[in-house]
């Protein structure tokens, strides 16, 4: 999946794994909606980006934490007790950085975020067994491939301060591991293949 340099919403989204493709789809139409006349949006000022992340963050830990509690697979459980620490890690250095200069600042997108964080935890909520653990288990593998891309090309340009800049090349050793890590888990799943639902795969 290509996303376009002008979608501001997307780059700060895929950036922390947790959302599905529907989520993703209604934020793109949101981004089309609300662009200026030549499409494109605002860059997100340092603040604005962590507090997105902060917010990703959460959302994973909380859908991580659902996983571990209903599901029975080792693997997935593992899985997702990783994504709880290293998204703990990542609030961890979030609260450093809001040592120095900078604040924390909310924007639209990041209530838009928190609305489709909300979504996708009420959407593993109604599932369970094998079903939840297969779809969990997709939507980590196709967010984090998205977020190694986008915050490469895009975040990286949008962050002007040093640490901030930082923190996100710091994070994609991490992003790479836990979509490996979520793909080998899928290995042991009858029947659950690497192709999200929604996805053109």
């Amino acid at each position: 999946m290509k996303l376009s340099n002008s979608f501001t919403t997307l780059k700060i989204l895929t950036l922390a794994a947790a959302m599905s493709s529907t989520a993703l789809v209604t934020a793109q139409e949101h981004s089309n909606t609300t662009a200026g006349t030549n499409g494109a949006m605002a860059m997100q000022t340092d603040g604005q980006i962590l507090q997105v992340i902060r917010s990703l963050n959460n959302a994973e830990i909380d859908q991580a934490k659902h996983v571990i509690d209903e599901s029975d697979n080792a693997e997935v459980k593992a899985v997702a007790q990783a994504i709880i620490n290293d998204h703990d890690d990542s609030n961890e250095k979030i609260n450093e950085l809001l040592d120095g200069p900078l604040d924390l600042d909310d924007s639209p997108l990041n209530e838009m975020v928190q609305e489709h964080a909300e979504q996708t935890g009420d959407m593993l909520a109604k599932l369970e067994g094998a079903m939840l653990d297969c779809q969990y288990l997709k939507m980590q593998v196709e967010q984090h491939e998205m977020a190694l891309d986008t915050a490469k090309k895009d975040l990286l340009p949008d962050a002007k301060n040093a640490d901030v800049k930082a923190f996100l090349t710091m994070s994609a050793p991490t992003l790479e591991a836990h979509m490996h890590h979520a793909e080998a888990a899928m290995k042991s799943l009858t029947g659950c293949s690497s192709a999200a639902p929604g996805s053109n795969q």
